[in-house]
């Protein structure tokens, strides 16, 4: 399919209209006239004031870009997109395992076409947070942090409400600094380091935020993060995500990785998760939800 055809999901009109009546906002909506149009994240508006819209495809990593545009509704059809592989991140895949099968859909849906203002989100935290953990800056550098993240003006209400979501995550997070382990010495993760691990045809994305040593300097566990307050991990799905972290750098270490000390923190629900004893069972039910979610990724881009 061709982009030319991909442009009928919206009416001709508004491609072939001059009109200033057309806006775009940062949720990937199109307003035209007096109804909204939803798109993936594979299609980029650029908009000007007193300029029309016009729509271009971005390249994504997409061989093929095209998809469909549904006016007052969130539907969004993926045919003719194609991935080089499924893919989908490792706390997306705790949060699928206790999702219901209406979210479930939505995350393969969002993986396929990532937005990229979700992406964006918690930069800061997560940054300032790690270097915390890690000891190059202490709670009260962390403390100051947060207070400048809210007391500075910014150009745009997106970029403030990203900076004050990222104080939050600071603030909740010193609620639970005091439950991380002691006497063992925290190393932020490489920026570039490769942390994709295949799974039943799926690459999960693992990267952790920060290894744990002994006194040998040798690895023994793995930190991971996780921020939106919208969908928060519970017990049931931060195991499987420290399960899933504890496998990963048990496969890349020779040295045996303490299941205790393979830690999520879920910073909105200020909850410390460790990688239970039993894995096996958990590793059982991941490939079972991989396998479900290549099947689907499959359906969804062929």
């Amino acid at each position: 399919m061709s982009w030319s055809q991909s442009k009928r999901a919206l009416p001709q009109e508004f491609f072939a209209s001059r009109s200033k009546n057309s806006a775009v906002d940062g949720m990937g909506l199109v307003r035209w006239q007096t109804q909204m149009y939803s798109l993936p994240s594979c299609i980029t508006t650029f908009a000007s004031s007193g300029e029309p819209c016009d729509l271009t495809l971005r390249a994504s990593g997409l061989r093929k870009s095209c998809a469909f545009a549904s006016p007052l509704s969130s539907y969004v059809s993926f045919e003719g997109l194609s991935m080089s592989a499924p893919k989908i991140s490792l706390n997306k895949l705790g949060e699928y395992m206790s999702a219901t099968p209406a979210r479930r859909r939505r995350i393969i849906e969002d993986q396929i076409a990532p937005k990229d203002f979700v992406v964006a989100r918690y930069t800061d935290a997560r940054e300032s947070i790690v270097n915390c953990i890690a000891g190059i800056i202490s709670e009260d550098q962390l403390t100051q942090v947060a207070e400048d993240l809210r007391n500075k003006e910014y150009e745009s209400k997106f970029i403030a409400q990203d900076k004050n979501l990222s104080a939050d995550a600071i603030d909740s997070f010193l609620e639970i600094s005091d439950q991380l382990p002691e006497n063992y010495k925290f190393e932020k993760a490489p920026a570039n380091e490769k942390s994709t691990m295949g799974i039943a045809g799926v690459d999960v994305s693992i990267r952790p935020d920060a290894y744990i040593k002994n006194d040998n300097d040798e690895v023994i566990g793995a930190l991971k993060l996780h921020f939106p307050k919208s969908n928060p991990l519970d017990k049931i799905s931060g195991e499987y995500v420290a399960t899933t972290l504890k496998t990963f750098v048990q496969e890349n270490s020779e040295n045996t990785i303490d299941h205790k000390l393979c830690i999520i923190i879920d910073v909105p629900s200020s909850s410390v998760i460790s990688a239970p004893k039993a894995e096996k069972k958990r590793m059982i039910d991941i490939e079972a939800a991989c396998k479900e979610i290549s099947a689907q990724w499959k359906a969804k881009t062929s």
